[in-house]
């Protein structure tokens, strides 16, 4: 991936490029699995993409699709609400890397909505090495276009669920939880690798225990842990 900005007049165009490479085959390849399992759900089709385009996480998506045969809309809301309420910290601490020290404005609710985990990454990533008023312009540009795909990949999986065996399509919803370790696994410093060691390790132990907490409390746990034991490992090494 090049991080030579100095040339690039267009960032825009250089997050769709982005966009269209491992990070658009992660959400394609998640979004084609919800596609199938919308299906299954009882979405028609235009429901299936419409929540993918508006809800736009995948777990508030599954949420959502789990309790909409209830028939009750505060129920939908409620659990769409908590299944994505982990954007809340996810986007205060985002804004400020794309605007800098900038204050609130209405257009923030904007990024926030357009935020998703893959978008995150990715900006965290090219921050250090991308221009503060580059940064909106490559947002949106990125983000927009993963958008894009996974609308796309909804549909497909939709269309496509009769004619690949169940167990197989669901199969493509883990691949971008692959892409986030794989991106872990390649970070600068221990802390993000211990966040995703710990993590394996809490969140199936707290589902044994707490069942359907398990990813909420044992991110919580790991990741807390995680950077418990790299502060104390600073010191000693200070």
């Amino acid at each position: 991936m090049s991080t030579d900005f100095q040339g690039c007049n267009r960032p825009v165009l250089l997050g769709l490029r982005h966009a269209l490479g491992v990070p658009g085959i992660a959400v394609f390849s998640s979004m084609f699995g919800f596609g199938a399992f919308a299906k299954v759900a009882g979405f028609d089709s235009s429901l299936a993409v419409m929540s993918t385009l508006t809800v736009w996480a995948l777990p508030g998506q599954v949420v959502f699709a789990e309790l909409y045969p209830s028939g009750s809309l505060i129920v939908v809301f409620l659990g769409v609400f908590f299944a994505n309420a982990r954007f809340f910290p996810l986007a205060l601490a985002t804004i400020p890397m794309l605007e800098g020290a900038a204050r609130f404005r209405p257009i923030h609710f904007v990024y926030a909505q357009l935020m998703s985990v893959i978008s995150w990454s990715q900006l965290t990533r090219m921050v250090p090495t991308l221009p503060l008023p580059k940064r909106v312009p490559y947002f949106l540009g990125f983000t927009l276009t993963v958008i894009a795909i996974a609308g796309i990949a909804t549909a497909s999986g939709f269309f496509v669920s009769d004619m690949v065996p169940g167990h197989l399509s669901l199969v493509f919803l883990v691949i971008p939880a692959i892409y986030f370790i794989l991106i872990s696994a390649g970070a600068k410093g221990r802390l993000p690798v211990l966040s995703v060691f710990n993590g394996a390790i809490f969140v199936p132990v707290v589902e044994l225990v707490l069942p359907n907490w398990g990813l909420v409390l044992g991110g919580v746990l790991g990741g807390s842990t995680a950077f418990a034991v790299d502060h104390v490992l600073r010191q000693n090494n200070d």
